[in-house]
This record gives C-alpha cells, sequence and structure tokens, in this order.
C-alpha cells in the first residue's frame, strides 16, 4: 500500500494521504463501512491491522471491520456535521 506523505490541503499539513487505488475492493468497502458509522479506522502497519481506538492487531480487515464496530460507538455528531446534515440550501451543494 503507497501513502503519500505530502499534503494538497492546507489545513491538513502534516497528515498522510493514500494515493489514488491504494486500498484494494476489500479495504475500501471496510473504510466506507466505519466512516458511515461513524467508528474509527484502522491503521494499516505493513502485516497487520490495529484498532486506533485500543490497539487490538489482526492480519484480517474484515476482522478488524467486525471489531471495531462490535467494541466501539459511533462517534458523536459536531457542529459542522450537524450544519452537513441540515443544511437544505441545493445552492451550498458541490
Amino acid at each position: 500500500m503507497a501513502i503519500r506523505t505530502e499534503s494538497h490541503d492546507v489545513g491538513c499539513s502534516g497528515t498522510n494521504c493514500l494515493e489514488c487505488g491504494a486500498l484494494d475492493p476489500q479495504e475500501l468497502s471496510v473504510f466506507s463501512t466505519l466512516i458511515k458509522c461513524r467508528r474509527p479506522l484502522p491503521i494499516y502497519l505493513g502485516d497487520t491491522w490495529r484498532c486506533d481506538a485500543c490497539q487490538y492487531e489482526c492480519a484480517d480487515v474484515a476482522e478488524m471491520e467486525n471489531h471495531i464496530i462490535e467494541a466501539h460507538e459511533p462517534e458523536p455528531m459536531n457542529t459542522e456535521d450537524w450544519e452537513e446534515l441540515l443544511d437544505d440550501d441545493p445552492a451550498t451543494d458541490r
């Protein structure tokens, strides 16, 4: 998995970005599910996945998805999330 270390967004300096196509379809599905469920995302260590919330490790990304959904509660909505959810103005959609 290739990881790009420079940031393209000035507001996100110092963060690591995945290059386009770095995740295989299964990994992309797991990340999409976890994001939709507002759960923490796992960290890939090269040969294992680590839960960012509790440091649980395993080699299988599907097992990690099950662990995160079963062991961790969804993140609470913040002000920006509520504003985005409640914003009905189609002119602001991009």
